[in-house]
């Protein structure tokens, strides 16, 4: 059966919240803040915890090599944290790059960091890519292909990042999902969203015209998928009941 969870940054307001709907939960994906212990918290709970690492919101970039100091320093950190809570895996974002010049520099940079993280427990994340807004590694299933095979990784997809992304809007989103879908992730992200203004807000799963149903079918039995939506007690139980009766 498919798991569900919620995801929250390791402070007191994602705590507290976690507190008021554990009981609706499955596991826990918790995002250690870099510079403070406050996810040992998190072992009171006494059920699964995920580890997402810290991404380009707290200074991490893999494939910035001018920040590889500060990656480190947030990789490390995920892996202390995952070590104590007794996670799986470790949820990570391959990275941003600044044009099209510095888009083969930029992979080789993940590639080199990667490499000296190395922790077989890291599930890359795809990325959403958006000319004008935002250049990411691995928004497409090639690139991202070629990082799991090179460490043996696994992935955590993450539709809203895969709709929203440029392929999508040349390819369609179904197309996009599918080639994804043959790398096997057993890891998934899930939010609402609209695929007509391509912005990345994170809503609630009933906001928005995302194709819902059709996500749903391409997760497999025993996977595991995390919500990534705003910490709202009733709207996120009633997300939670919503998804269940497509796993029942």
């Amino acid at each position: 059966m498919i798991k569900l969870g919620i995801k929250t940054w390791a402070h007191k307001e994602g705590y507290d919240h976690l507190k008021k709907i554990i009981d609706h939960i499955d596991v826990i994906e918790v995002m250690p803040l870099p510079d403070n212990d406050f996810y040992k918290s998190f072992k009171d709970f006494g059920i699964p915890v995920r580890i997402h690492a810290p991404h380009e919101a707290l200074g991490a970039n893999p494939a910035d090599k001018d920040s590889y100091e500060r990656t480190m320093h947030c990789f490390s950190k995920a892996r202390k944290a995952a070590d104590f809570l007794d996670s799986p895996l470790i949820v990570a974002h391959p990275g941003r790059y600044s044009d099209e010049r510095t888009k083969k520099i930029s992979f080789e940079n993940a590639m080199h960091f990667f490499e000296r993280f190395n922790d077989k427990r890291v599930v890359l994340e795809n990325l959403i890519h958006l000319d004008g807004y935002v250049k990411s590694l691995c928004s497409n299933a090639g690139e991202m292909a070629r990082l799991v095979d090179k460490f043996g990784y696994n992935i955590c997809f993450d539709f809203a990042h895969a709709v929203l992304t440029e392929d999508s809007r040349e390819f369609g989103y179904k197309t996009v999902l599918q080639e994804f879908m043959q790398l096997n992730p057993k890891y998934f992200h899930i939010c609402g969203g609209s695929m007509s203004d391509y912005k990345l807000e994170h809503s609630n799963v009933f906001t928005g015209d995302f194709d819902i149903p059709f996500f749903m079918s391409l997760i497999p039995n025993e996977s595991e998928l995390v919500l990534e939506t705003p910490h709202n007690i009733e709207t996120q139980i009633r997300e939670l009941d919503y998804l269940r009766e497509f796993i029942l």
